[in-house]
């Protein structure tokens, strides 16, 4: 079991913190910290590592709340107890949702720092864990944020989260499934 980032006791900053949990011995370790502090970003777990992607850097000084719109994307080996950097996203991206399959990765929706994206996103990425940039695939039906996605049976599902509201700034519960074909390329 692995946890990463979330807020600093105390001051409410990001944190860059990772732990490993070991259910057979019943006890957390400590391990190298991600390279930048990051809230509200996803972490995936593939064959060979770990992906944190995205997120917000929150940062408090002289009791002024600050949140940078993270676009990195950092990569753990386990192997060597060591972040690097990968390939970023195209734009800052927060609340989304990240799984990996069949050596790639896969991102929808989100809360977008480009102002020409609509809140939340209905974006949809890949990426191949093995090299290569982010590329475009068709987007989600519905745009929505805080949300799940799962790879069963061969088939990618999203789930849940928050749609864009009628009312200025408010989001409501999002009730529709979606389900990507990945040989057409189709929600």
């Amino acid at each position: 079991i692995f946890v990463a980032g979330g807020y600093e006791r105390g001051n409410w900053c990001s944190s860059k913190a990772f732990y490993s949990y070991n259910p057979n011995i019943q006890q957390w370790v400590e391990l190298s910290m991600m390279n930048e502090a990051r809230v509200s970003f996803s972490l995936v777990s593939t064959n060979n590592g770990i992906y944190a992607i995205a997120g917000i850097d929150h940062i408090v000084s002289n009791n002024i709340d600050r949140e940078i719109i993270l676009h990195s994307v950092e990569f753990y080996n386990p192997i060597d107890n060591v972040w690097s950097f990968s390939a970023p996203l195209t734009h800052g991206c927060y609340n989304m949702s990240a799984v990996s399959n069949n050596d790639h990765l896969y991102m929808s929706g989100g809360i977008s720092d480009d102002p020409q994206h609509s809140v939340p996103i209905n974006n949809f990425y890949t990426k191949s864990i093995h090299s290569g940039d982010w590329r475009e695939l068709a987007p989600l039906n519905v745009g929505r944020h805080s949300h799940v996605m799962i790879f069963k049976n061969e088939n990618l599902f999203v789930l849940g989260g928050f749609m864009e509201s009628e009312a200025a700034m408010g989001f409501n519960d999002c009730h529709q499934t979606e389900m990507y074909d990945l040989e057409t390329n189709q929600w």
